[in-house]
């Protein structure tokens, strides 16, 4: 299922519950991560085409870091 996402929507958050794995179809997607004294740590910046959201899935843990959409952006999920 192809879903879209505004500029500045989170497609999820540090903590949530990872069900799913994502691929970018189009747009940018920046991951994040607040640490133990509530700063916000930027690991990376997305751009088509890649797989995210994965390691949740993998490892069956929550999401350890949140995903923001930077543009208007397309996003497949597998669930």
């Amino acid at each position: 299922m192809i879903r879209r996402y505004r500029r500045g929507t989170y497609l999820f958050h540090q903590g949530d519950d990872a069900p799913d794995i994502h691929f970018l179809v189009h747009g940018r997607i920046e991951i994040s991560s607040l640490t133990s004294s509530g700063h916000r740590q930027l690991h990376t910046t997305l751009e088509t085409p890649q797989f995210f959201g994965e390691l949740g899935v993998l490892g069956e843990q929550p999401r350890s870091a949140a995903a923001l959409a930077l543009e208007e952006t397309q996003v497949w999920r597998a669930d």
